[in-house]
């Protein structure tokens, strides 16, 4: 909407030669500022349930060995 209502705008006030170079302009600013964001450089995040699991192993490792191996360790 506000785009619109900017085109309008620039329409009214700019000549046709000039508005024409305005969108070349724009739309080659626009291609170098979505290149700048490619994904292929960016290492890919992490999932939640990756973060999750990163620190959830050690308590998952004490729940699972016997509480009697549990016991006898904690006395040490």
């Amino acid at each position: 909407m506000v785009k619109e209502s900017m085109d309008e705008y620039l329409a009214q006030i700019l000549s046709p030669e000039k508005l024409l170079e305005l969108k070349k302009e724009h739309d080659e600013f626009e291609v170098q500022r979505r290149g700048k964001r490619s994904s292929n450089d960016k290492p890919e995040p992490k999932k939640v349930f990756d973060i999750i699991d990163q620190f959830t192993s050690d308590y998952q490792k004490y729940y699972e060995e016997p509480s009697a191996i549990r016991n006898r360790n904690n006395r040490n």
